[in-house]
């Protein structure tokens, strides 16, 4: 402090930076929220009522794990402390939302509201359900205006009174001054910050919001509110069991994949129960939840045709994986024997739930690790957890101990799971090509043909490359074991015959091309140029996530990459045209033709009338989007999965305001953890990262 030159000379001059210390702000509050997944709860010391009765300002700003809850649900608790519970409130303040459950960490209660989802803390003395009022101050200086719905009080606790923040780690209440500096961990250091490092970044406007005027609240007065997020989620989930339930997307750009519907850069997509029942500019529905998606595209939900879901513990454990020997001798023959039912649970409910985390709605899950009956309904009972549209493709493991009960055990899954065929489960058969990595009892043939037939369902056979599958496939051919019901794995390096049989019998075709590419399955090259050249439209796959990422989004960019580069490549110097795939049709392998290949095409695949309402809300103005010049090249080439903002499966609300739903995250990261320790333990295999 320095003394004035003028004035009175008794004055000295006080740091700026301090001047709120000056003006004793409200008590020391805690503000619980709840972002639709888990509740937060935070320590905030400023704020202060703004007008008799129950407005209340709050500064809350970008750098509380509490703020995106707040700004996306529009609501939260403020709870007032008493001053016996003062160290408590004080290291809440001084670990992150993001890092721990502080209810549990601190030992605070949480308890339900009548008005708001965010919960009351039972250890304080007031409660006070809000609702945000204004937030036009918010983006400039992080001030929230909040409308107190519904206030309570335990007189009992309210004894030793409230507390308040004086500055500098000092707290003060009932004539006494406390001393916590030493507690202040958090904030020490942050006495001096640069206020333009604090404001809120960029975000931008959300589309199941809609968009709101420059300058004007996005919390108008309760009869004109728009819906939060979390009222929106609500309403869907209070609708959830009616067969007749009708939801209205409105205002976005919707790439059907239809063929004879195409893209509409402005339309409404209108659900009915579980399908899809109109789409088109300007649609009316009486009794609809009209939820506005301006600002986003809508598109069918991606179909993965071939993924070993019960590896996904395992992910990433040799990236850079050197052959095929190399991964069979490694996760097949040294790992995959460890496994027990739950296991096969853990790991396939990771990855299903993963996969609808990056937009992919229909799985097909070939699980060849079926050592017992156990263990293919443990991996069937983790894909009807999930909620996704699940394909079982069972097979009996490659190599250790088994029971010896598949394929016979495919009827009794059938007659347990696979009764009714309007849900979200398929069954089929999954066999290789050929004896050359497990033996002929694995090789596709009549046999295996014949158990499929009689079941009535499709087959997907896996390791199908070089010139043994082509030999293969042609006596498949001759003995007609060949055809639409049959999709066929990876084709890389097959011959032209081959190729040719399998046009003319048409059956299907399903590539992975990050898998071909970096394991360096046969030739390495995905096949996609062989099949289109013979009127095979291909799907798409992840295939193991044990080298490999394990969302859509990669397979799209890495096949539409390859072939580009190849088909340039090839023409260079010749003075010929190059024949180049482009986002369209890497698009469609990933949505109907996979579900194409699958025997689903008749059920997902498209936004077309009639079929099932799986579908995909992907942000478009989000800071990778905007602007939305070409929504196809956007969903391909733009996006990854932190834009899909929502996900229906069946008309069904599995991934809202870009999180996947009923996930306890915390207890399965446990499970997930503890089930790769002990098999990892189990088969002998020395792993040292956490």
């Amino acid at each position: 402090m320095t003394t004035v030159d003028a004035g009175h000379p008794d004055f000295v001059e006080y740091p700026l930076e301090h001047v709120h210390r000056l003006i004793e702000p409200g008590p020391v509050i805690m503000v619980s929220t709840f972002d639709g997944r888990r509740a937060n709860l935070m320590t905030n010391g400023f704020n202060m009522p703004v007008a008799h009765g129950a407005l209340i300002g709050l500064i809350l700003g970008p750098w509380d794990h509490s703020y995106d809850a707040l700004r996306t649900t529009g609501e939260c608790v403020i709870a007032i402390p008493s001053i016996d519970l003062a160290e408590r409130v004080v290291d809440v303040g001084n670990v992150s939302g993001r890092d721990v459950d502080k209810w549990q960490r601190f030992g605070f209660t949480p308890a339900p509201g009548a008005v708001v989802r965010a919960p009351l803390v039972t250890e304080c003395f007031a409660n006070i359900e809000c609702t945000v009022a204004d937030d036009r101050l918010v983006d400039d200086h992080n001030l929230w205006i909040l409308k107190g719905e519904r206030a309570w009080i335990d007189p009992g606790r309210r004894g030793t009174g409230e507390f308040h923040h004086c500055g500098n780690g000092t707290f003060a209440g009932n004539a006494t001054t406390l001393d916590l500096r030493h507690r202040m961990t958090k904030w020490r250091y942050r006495l001096t910050t640069d206020t333009d490092r604090m404001r809120r970044p960029y975000r931008p406007r959300h589309p199941l919001l809609g968009s709101r005027p420059l300058g004007t609240s996005r919390h108008p007065p309760r009869s004109r509110r728009k819906p939060t997020m979390t009222t929106i989620l609500d309403e869907l989930r209070r609708r959830a069991a009616d067969p007749g339930r009708r939801i209205l997307l409105t205002g976005a750009a919707v790439v059907t994949m239809d063929p004879g519907l195409g893209v509409m850069p402005r339309a409404d997509l209108l659900i009915e129960g579980d399908r899809i029942a109109a789409v088109g500019p300007d649609l009316q529905a009486e009794d609809a939840l009209i939820i506005d998606v301006t600002g986003a595209v809508l598109a069918p939900g991606f179909v993965d045709t071939h993924r070993h879901a019960w590896e996904a513990q395992l992910r990433r454990i040799m990236p850079d994986v050197n052959d095929l020997g190399e991964y069979v001798t490694s996760t097949l023959a040294g790992i995959a024997p460890a496994y027990q039912p739950q296991d096969m649970y853990i790991g396939t409910k990771l990855a299903a739930l993963t996969a609808i985390d990056s937009g992919i709605t229909t799985m097909l899950d070939f699980s060849h690790n079926s050592r017992t009956a156990a263990h293919s309904d443990a991996a069937i009972r983790a894909l009807i957890d999930s909620g996704i549209r699940g394909v079982h493709a069972s097979m009996r493991p490659h190599f250790g101990d088994w029971d010896g009960q598949w394929p016979a055990d495919l009827t009794r899954l059938q007659d347990t799971y696979f009764t009714s065929s309007s849900g979200l489960l398929t069954l089929r058969l999954a066999t290789l090509a050929t004896g050359e990595i497990a033996g002929p009892d694995l090789a596709y043939g009549e046999r295996l043909a014949r158990t499929a037939r009689d079941l009535g369902i499709g087959v997907s056979i896996d390791a199908v490359f070089g010139l043994p599958s082509s030999e293969a496939i042609l006596d498949w051919v001759k003995q007609g074991l060949l055809g639409p019901d049959v999709a066929l794995i990876h084709c890389t390096g097959l011959t032209s015959q081959a190729w040719q049989a399998m046009a003319d019998t048409g059956a299907a075709v399903s590539l992975a091309p990050t898998s071909d590419a970096q394991i360096g399955l046969e030739s390495a090259v995905p096949a996609v140029d062989e099949a289109l050249a013979v009127g095979i439209r291909p799907s798409l796959s992840i295939d193991v996530e044990v080298a490999l990422a394990g969302d859509m989004f990669t397979q799209m960019r890495a096949l539409h990459a390859i072939q580009r580069m190849r088909a340039v490549n090839a023409a260079y110097g010749t003075g010929e045209s190059p024949t180049r795939i482009g986002v369209h049709d890497v698009l469609d392998f990933a949505t109907l033709q996979g579900a194409r290949s699958i025997g689903l095409g008749d059920v997902t695949g498209s936004l077309t009338p009639g079929k099932q309402a799986d579908v995909l809300v992907v942000r478009a103005e989000d800071l990778n989007n905007m602007p939305l010049n070409d929504p196809i090249g956007t969903l391909v080439l733009g996006s990854d999965p932190r834009n899909i903002d929502a996900v229906l499966i069946a008309g069904q609300v599995r991934k809202w305001a870009g999180t996947v739903l009923d996930i306890d995250l915390a207890g399965l990261r446990e499970d997930v953890r503890a089930s790769r320790d002990r098999v990892l333990a189990a088969a002998g295999y020395r792993h040292t990262r956490s």
